[in-house]
């Protein structure tokens, strides 16, 4: 899933020349290179889940938590099982408030699952807990959303910059930066500290 379309790249590069469309297939590219490079950045997706999916998880050392939980767009058909007997069947249905808590943002996003009494160790290399949900956002933020057509339009303009000079002005060679410092200040909040590590 893209974070911006086609048409809205289309419209800020050509508004004045939307009938041109040579280039259309490529800001569909462009557009979903641009969101899965804001993946990679943030260390995390945006995508806005249409149903619950299955996930598999260890418990943390402590137990208190589930390890590596990505976010939870909503706690609509949250369902936590536990494979109790180790036989990979995980029949043991987790109860909300009695068993665990889930901690939601204002976004009504769920940010963690803790237990009640504790997930327990791991008791084999199969992960204990089956986890289903609705991975992902409620919605693609703003921020999300124009980076991605900033971003984008930076891959456009690439085309005619294959080795990173857009001209030369007083000073010399005119380069591109790195990373966009407006993509930066748009998705430094949305950045997860906890994975940039390795």
């Amino acid at each position: 899933m893209a974070y911006a379309t086609a048409a809205e790249l289309k419209f800020e590069l050509q508004a004045d020349n939307d009938t041109f469309d040579t280039f259309d297939d490529l800001y569909d590219t462009l557009v979903t290179e641009a969101s899965e490079a804001i993946d990679q950045y943030c260390r995390r997706t945006f995508v806005v889940p249409g149903s619950a999916t299955v996930r598999y998880f260890f418990p943390t050392i402590g137990g208190d938590e589930l390890y590596g939980l990505p976010d939870i767009a909503s706690e609509s058909d949250l369902v936590i099982a536990h494979d109790s007997a180790n036989n990979g069947l995980y029949t043991t249905t987790l109860t909300a408030a009695t068993d665990y808590v889930a901690y939601t943002n204002p976004l009504g996003m769920i940010t963690n699952l803790v237990s009640v009494n504790g997930f327990g160790l791991r008791a084999s290399r199969r992960p204990p807990y089956k986890v289903t949900a609705r991975f992902g956002w409620p919605s693609v933020p703003g921020p999300v959303h124009r980076a991605c057509i900033i971003l984008a339009r930076r891959y456009f303009t690439r085309k005619d910059s294959p080795s990173g000079v857009l001209g030369f002005g007083d000073l010399g060679a005119v380069k591109l930066s790195v990373v966009d410092p407006d993509v930066q200040a748009l998705l430094g909040s949305y950045r997860d500290i906890s994975r940039l590590i390795g």
